[in-house]
């Protein structure tokens, strides 16, 4: 996606989506893949659909193994590629964008 490989990078995203909402586990685990190599396309700036992106993977966070450590994996990988220039990267994001993330990436909690 980064390198403008995919004939019709719009297309392909749709179909991610629709996969990433699909009943079937192995098609489900096929969009979130798609999804989380979205993230890894742009190791060092900010994806356009970066809010879309993050409200998707975030759907899915409690689904049945393999998803959720495919999410971890990929939200891991974000941070550490963006940490260098995280106050510039910070002012490109929205609030809701911001907040989505902390919670995606951050530990749960276990004293609530």
């Amino acid at each position: 996606m980064h390198c403008r490989a995919l004939p019709d990078e719009e297309k392909t995203f749709v179909g991610l989506m629709r996969s990433c909402r699909s009943a079937r586990l192995v098609e489900r685990h096929h969009g979130v893949l798609g999804l989380c190599s979205y993230l890894g396309a742009r190791p060092y700036s900010i994806a356009p659909r970066l809010g879309a992106v993050l409200a998707e993977l975030a759907r899915h966070t409690n689904a049945p193994d393999p998803i959720p450590a495919t999410i971890r994996t990929a939200l891991a990988d974000f941070r550490r590629t963006h940490q260098d220039d995280w106050q510039n990267h910070r002012d490109e994001l929205t609030e809701e964008e911001l907040d989505l993330l902390a919670d995606l990436t951050s530990p749960p909690s276990y004293c609530a």
